[in-house]
């Protein structure tokens, strides 16, 4: 990763305003590239030197009015729309190798720019809230868990970026070329016509939707995952073994926003007091109380748990307890290893919702869960929004013979071995 001095780590850096940022490091970071270039890799103004420099710098940290009529943006909505461009753009930096010069002059770069007349501002709805209504998706081939080759990697270079998606689209059409049905095998899944799981990356290039803890990966119990492999050996045996999205019931929280191999959108609707999010998988549907200040009491357990939300700034947080335990963490195959994991009573989930540009939105959830978990873990994604995409109805109930026909095989199971 990328080594800063202590006053200007990446963490205070995304709180700032992006005005104050370029105040910050405009001036002094672009001329000191500037003369570093001219001097060449070994002169004078090395990345010591740099660092020294900044440590030295008279300019405070949180000191001077924003330039211009910018009090309009609070520092908050500066800051979001910062922290996405500066995760795009620093990546690529830290992945090409620059220098710390030289990805601070992009920083400095990028935070000027941030407080140009062209400056995103986040609409608002007639009582000043962010408006964050209309249809938003994440269809992505990016996966939740990081990879093990990519060890603490957290964003893929753009060559890599390319070759995986290249490699996805070749592997699909090789598979949908490919379809073998035996007598008496598997019928087989959807091909590629049935599927929207996506073809690209995360436009943020990370590595894996878990961006803590710092390897990407879900610190799950063992004896979390001893029961979720108990249950997965079990699915001919009993209904309750199954998924409870295969039982058409719910994907939870925060499995609902989690993407899948299709129905990969959801619809934001906003009123005053209100802030609904419309699932396409399963046509769920979860109504947040936006004046509400406690959760119900700690005996009512439900399926999406109980929600409180609060604005931290241009930012919509909602916290979600008083879950029962009869859920999981993932319930798709896209969920990979998070997939059939329990979730205990005591599970809790802190959702961050930022709009940072006019078709993007992070969002980010902050799972708990002690029964389950060796410690909290985050998820973080952006969502684009589609003016275009049409959900419909996901009859899942109606639909759904899958479940019927698993049992069935295995009562014909035992019937054979009884047989035998």
């Amino acid at each position: 990763g990328l080594w800063m001095p202590a006053p200007f780590t990446f963490s205070t850096e995304l709180r700032l305003a992006s005005f104050r940022a370029c105040r910050l490091f405009g001036t002094p970071v672009m001329l000191l590239h500037q003369r570093r270039a001219s001097h060449g890799t070994h002169g004078p103004f090395s990345d010591s030197s740099l660092v020294h420099s900044l440590s030295e710098s008279r300019n405070p940290l949180f000191m001077g009015p924003p330039p211009g009529d910018l009090r309009q943006k609070p520092p908050q909505v500066y800051a979001a729309d910062l922290r996405f461009a500066l995760i795009v753009t620093v990546r690529k930096h830290i992945m090409r190798r620059r220098s710390l010069s030289q990805t601070l002059a992009a920083y400095a770069l990028l935070a000027c720019s941030a407080v140009s007349a062209e400056d995103y501002l986040v609409p608002r709805l007639a009582n000043g809230q962010p408006d964050f209504s209309g249809v938003w998706t994440n269809d992505t081939i990016t996966p939740i868990e990081r990879p093990a080759a990519l060890s603490e990697r957290a964003f893929l270079s753009e060559d890599e970026i390319a070759s995986m998606e290249q490699n996805i689209a070749q592997r699909r059409e090789r598979n949908d070329n490919n379809i073998v049905v035996e007598a008496g095998g598997s019928v087989g899944g959807y091909n590629q016509v049935w599927l929207d799981s996506g073809d690209t990356v995360l436009s943020t290039g990370q590595t894996s939707m878990i961006i803590d803890p710092p390897n990407g990966r879900a610190p799950i119990l063992e004896s979390a995952l001893a029961t979720r492999d108990f249950y997965f050996a079990n699915v001919e045996n009993d209904y309750i073994y199954h998924t409870v999205w295969d039982r058409c019931i719910t994907r939870g929280v925060p499995g609902s926003m989690l993407p899948a191999g299709y129905n990969n959108a959801y619809r934001f609707l906003q009123t005053d007091d209100s802030f609904t999010i419309v699932y396409e998988m399963i046509h769920d549907v979860r109504t947040i109380s936006l004046n509400k200040s406690a959760h119900i009491d700690d005996k009512v357990k439900l399926w999406m748990g109980d929600s409180v939300a609060r604005w931290d700034g241009d930012t919509l947080e909602i916290e979600t307890t008083n879950f029962n335990d009869r859920g999981m963490l993932a319930n798709s195959m896209a969920g990979g290893r998070l997939k059939g994991v329990p979730i205990s009573e005591d599970f809790h989930v802190l959702e961050r919702f930022t709009r940072v540009s006019a078709d993007t939105i992070i969002w980010e959830a902050r799972v708990t869960d002690p029964e389950n978990l060796t410690r909290p873990f985050t998820i973080s994604m952006p969502l684009t929004q589609d003016h275009d995409y049409v959900m419909y109805e996901y009859a899942c109930h109606e639909g759904n013979y899958a479940i019927e026909n698993i049992l069935s095989a295995g009562r014909a199971r035992d019937r054979q071995q009884a047989s035998n």
